[in-house]
């Protein structure tokens, strides 16, 4: 009888020793559960600022990729500037150079003599033995320095060369001269050409008879 006693002594030691091992292992199970729930949500709370630190990057990173809208307007505005300054000086240069464009003979005439710079016995039909006959021409326009040839011309064939003639303010007179000889008569004329530009600015047409 006791031998039976102490067995069932024993065996409910034993079972109240595996309980108590049982719950320890469910208390060590759960802790760890715990445990690990927290670490996976302190991970997930780093990952998140993480993404939030990188977004301000990003966005500073961009800023200094994408100019202003205020730099691209300054931009266009030097460049329309630019422009503007480029057109004036286009236009200057226009000027300058179109000056002798500008050139014009406001009086020409065909005569037997000049006198103090104007023209004597001007006409447009002259005789043979007329001796001498000027050409005289009155230029305005010309801002510096200009070189005009008068080409003579009987029947559309040059007489003789062109006589190259300075003009050296915005208003001058000037001329030249052929001798006449006989067996000249015809149609004649006298071309003023400009120079530089290579235009015939002004034609004066005469006869002899």
């Amino acid at each position: 009888m006791k031998t039976r006693a102490l067995a069932a002594i024993l065996s409910v030691g034993v079972l109240v020793v595996g309980i108590a091992h049982a719950g320890k292992e469910d208390v060590r199970k759960d802790k760890e559960a715990t445990t690990a729930k927290a670490e996976k949500a302190e991970r997930k709370a780093g990952a998140k600022e993480k993404r939030a630190e990188a977004a301000p990057a990003a966005t500073k990173a961009d800023k200094k990729k994408a100019p202003s809208g205020g730099s691209v307007t300054a931009k266009k505005e030097g460049a329309r500037k630019v422009t503007a300054l480029m057109g004036d000086t286009k236009s200057t240069k226009a000027s300058e150079s179109g000056a002798e464009e500008g050139v014009l003979v406001s009086r020409a005439a065909i005569c037997t003599d000049i006198e103090n710079r104007e023209p004597q016995g001007d006409a447009t039909n002259f005789s043979a033995d007329v001796g001498k006959l000027y050409c005289f021409t009155h230029i305005k326009g010309v801002q510096d320095t200009l070189l005009i040839n008068h080409q003579w011309y009987r029947n559309d064939e040059a007489y003789g060369g062109p006589t190259t003639l300075p003009v050296r303010s915005a208003s001058w007179r000037t001329y030249s001269s052929r001798q006449i000889g006989e067996g000249s008569e015809g149609n004649w004329k006298v071309e003023v050409v400009n120079t530089e530009t290579d235009d015939v600015i002004e034609t004066v047409n005469f006869a002899i008879e």
